[in-house]
């Protein structure tokens, strides 16, 4: 389900960050909770990670989103873009297994020998 917002300036502090402010009664509507992910529709699609709004900009069909989100989607402040919740997808486990006996890997993490003897494999 699709909905349409206005666009609005995010605060300072979220700047950078991928934060997506929006009125909890808004959360409700696209069936999301805090954390969750959701695509936001411009001319272009990107995602944001839904979090509370503080104080400004808490009105209904409002979102606050920061300059990096906006370039990506090509909107603008003050423009309508359309939200919906991207679904949760279980993440498979990952497993890091000797590539060969030599060099052993060492007991304290040096990163740069412990990728160099070790491979990431997914077991499903």
């Amino acid at each position: 389900m699709d909905v349409e917002f206005k666009v609005s300036e995010a605060l300072i502090d979220d700047v950078g960050k991928g934060w997506a402010r929006l009125n909890p009664e808004d959360l409700q509507g696209l069936g999301a909770v805090l954390g969750d992910l959701i695509e936001i529709t411009g001319k272009k699609k990107t995602v944001g990670r839904v979090t509370g709004t503080l104080g400004q900009g808490d009105e209904r069909g409002n979102i606050q989103i920061d300059g990096l989100i906006r370039a990506n989607a090509q909107i603008n402040v003050g423009d309508t873009v359309k939200l919906k919740k991207v679904p949760a997808k279980p993440r498979l486990p990952w497993f890091c297994i000797p590539w060969r006996r030599t060099p052993p890997c060492p007991m304290k993490p040096n990163w740069s020998i412990l990728a160099r003897c070790c491979r990431a494999t997914r077991l499903f």
